[in-house]
This record gives C-alpha cells, sequence and structure tokens, in this order.
C-alpha cells in the first residue's frame, strides 16, 4: 500500500472497571476479527480497567500484562496498536501512560500532560510531547483533558494525524464532539478520536463519540452510540496535502515556546 493511505481501526468498548482480565479477553475477541488490511488499531484511555484513581496500584501491577498482550496482537496481526494504561515508574510515581506497539515494537512512552481535577492528587504529569511513526505518517499522541489545550497538540506543519484517546462523560459530550473539530481545523490533521462505552465505578456513563475528523474538521467517519463498534477507514495524506497547498495557514502561525 502507498504510504499516502492508512487504514485504521478505532475501537469503541464497554470497559469493565477494575477487571483486566475480563476486558483483555473482550478485546481478544475484537482484535481477532480486525480487518487483514489494517494498519493501525486505536483503543480508549485506560483501556484494561477505566479511569480509575484509588485503584492505581492494582491496576499499575499488571502493566506488563498490558504491554504482554499489546504487543503480542501487534505482531499477530502485523500492525501498530495504540492505547493507555496506569503505570508506575522507579519513582514510585504513577502515570497514565500510552503504549505503542509496531509489530512487536515499542514506539511511544508519552504520558499524560494535563491532569483533570483530582486527577492530580493520584497521576503525575508527563513532560514532553511524543509523535510516532507509521508507515510514513507522523501522529501525535494526547489522552482526553489533553484535548482542551491547543498549545500542547500544536502542529508545527510536520503532523499528518492526532490521537486522542478518552473516557469522556456523555454528560459533556458536545464539547468533547467540538474540541476534536477545533483541533483538526486549526492543525489541518486527521484527528482520531476514541471514547469508551457504559457506566464507570463513579457512576459516570459514557455514550461513546469515537470518530474520525478530518483536515477540514469534518466528521467522516461515526462509531455508533451506546454500541460497542469498530470504526474502520482509510486515511488519505494526498487529499491532505492537496488542501494545505492551497489553504497553507500553517504558514502564517505564530511562533512560541512551552515553558515545562
Amino acid at each position: 500500500m502507498s504510504d499516502k493511505l492508512l487504514n485504521i481501526a478505532l475501537v469503541q468498548f464497554d470497559i469493565i472497571s477494575n477487571n483486566v482480565d475480563a476486558n483483555l479477553e473482550k478485546l481478544d475477541s475484537i482484535l481477532s476479527s480486525i480487518e487483514n488490511d489494517t494498519d493501525l488499531v486505536v483503543l480508549p484511555e485506560m483501556f484494561t480497567s477505566g479511569f480509575l484513581m484509588d485503584k492505581k496500584s492494582e491496576i499499575s501491577s499488571r502493566f506488563n500484562d498490558s504491554i504482554d498482550w499489546v504487543k503480542k496482537w501487534s505482531i499477530e496481526k502485523q500492525l501498530c496498536i495504540v492505547g493507555s494504561v496506569v503505570f508506575k515508574d522507579d519513582k514510585q510515581n504513577y502515570k497514565n501512560k500510552i503504549i505503542a506497539f509496531d509489530n512487536g515494537v515499542s514506539i511511544s512512552d508519552y504520558e499524560k500532560r494535563h491532569l483533570f481535577m483530582k486527577e492530580k492528587d493520584h497521576f503525575c504529569s508527563g513532560d514532553s510531547n511524543s509523535c510516532i511513526d507509521i508507515k510514513g505518517w507522523k501522529i501525535n499522541l494526547s489522552i482526553c483533558y489533553d484535548l482542551r489545550f491547543p498549545v500542547w497538540l500544536r502542529n508545527d506543519g510536520t503532523h499528518h494525524a492526532l490521537i486522542c484517546l478518552a473516557n469522556w462523560p456523555k454528560s459533556r459530550r458536545s464539547i468533547w464532539d467540538c474540541l476534536l473539530r477545533a483541533r483538526a481545523i486549526e492543525n489541518q490533521v486527521y484527528v482520531l478520536a476514541v471514547n469508551r462505552l457504559g457506566e464507570d465505578s463513579d457512576g459516570l456513563k459514557y455514550d461513546g463519540g469515537t470518530q474520525l475528523v478530518d483536515f477540514k474538521g469534518e466528521q467522516i467517519a461515526l462509531a455508533e452510540d451506546n454500541m460497542e463498534d469498530v470504526v474502520y477507514y482509510q486515511l488519505d495524506k494526498q487529499k491532505m496535502d492537496d488542501f494545505k497547498s492551497k489553504f497553507p495557514f500553517y504558514l502564517d502561525s505564530d511562533s512560541f515556546n512551552i515553558n515545562i
């Protein structure tokens, strides 16, 4: 396949709170049926457990199991898999960390930069951006609350797509939809957004909203609300390049530095 094209699969499913084995078993069934020409599979934030803070120690103890699972399926399906899990570093700090394996090779260690409200009491934030390269596609990474901060996600003109993994509640769904379009428009990139379903241990409800937004801010693919679903789409870099050549807004962007 041309490096101008990238076949993606966005996986929306009902995460069972604090049950790593059940969630991985459910994902085994989904991954076994992924279309054979898929290049990239994207999973929600904290896909093995749901967004939990008080159970972070218990969940982080299964980090290596999550790594092994992602690595195994990336090799078996010969593709890239991206998702986030709870991680405890050598300094005993808990992080919301993206793991990404492309054909068995780890290609990212992004840690969520922006922590939402009480999340700051349980997790430490990351301090660096991360851009992965999949078949010549440069893809920026973000997790949930990061989506609200355009400076952090600013495209320097080299990125082709942005991934956002989330546990974004139904009560704020309209904000999710709006921010995804905004990030796509201002950065002139595809936005691959994956959210969860169901109800978490705090009683928050999630209706999905997993979607693909193109470089013009148009929602071009959407998962079924309140249903487990996989969104398939073929990204076309040539269409994006043609649009940017006609409207090279990025050339007029203001320069700035981010202070960590």
